[in-house]
């Protein structure tokens, strides 16, 4: 979905737009896509998140008309947009916190004091003799 919407955008990309607002296209029209579920997207596979991340790094360059020298890092930092990883442990910390302040106490419960996948400690495997 985000390809054939990227697509469709294209022509407003490569045209005479300023580049903020490029930028708010992206925000409103792609970005909303993939951050539907971005909550919940902590067990979901790294490499799932590169293929957003790549995305974003292609759109990042569509839209500044960057050659293929210029780093992602830079056009990240030039253009402001944090990275897929950064938007997500936002998002979480976002849901946790309306988890834990909402009235239910089952749902209290569901609320976690790390990022999934990025666990504070490893858990210690039990010896079996």
């Amino acid at each position: 979905k985000l390809n054939s919407r990227f697509h469709l955008l294209r022509p407003f990309l490569r045209s005479n737009l300023t580049i903020p607002i490029k930028i708010i296209l992206y925000k409103t029209l792609l970005q909303s896509i993939w951050t539907y579920c971005i909550a919940i997207w902590g067990s979901a596979n790294s490499s799932n998140k590169r293929t957003i991340q790549a995305f974003q790094n292609i759109f990042q360059s569509v839209n500044t008309g960057a050659p293929w020298f210029i780093s992602n890092e830079s056009l990240n930092t030039d253009l402001k947009l944090p990275s897929i990883s950064e938007t997500a442990a936002i998002f979480y910390k976002r849901f946790d916190t309306k988890l834990r302040d909402n009235s239910n106490q089952l749902i209290n419960k569901l609320a976690s004091l790390t990022l999934p996948r990025n666990p504070t400690g490893h858990l210690k495997k039990e010896l079996v003799p």
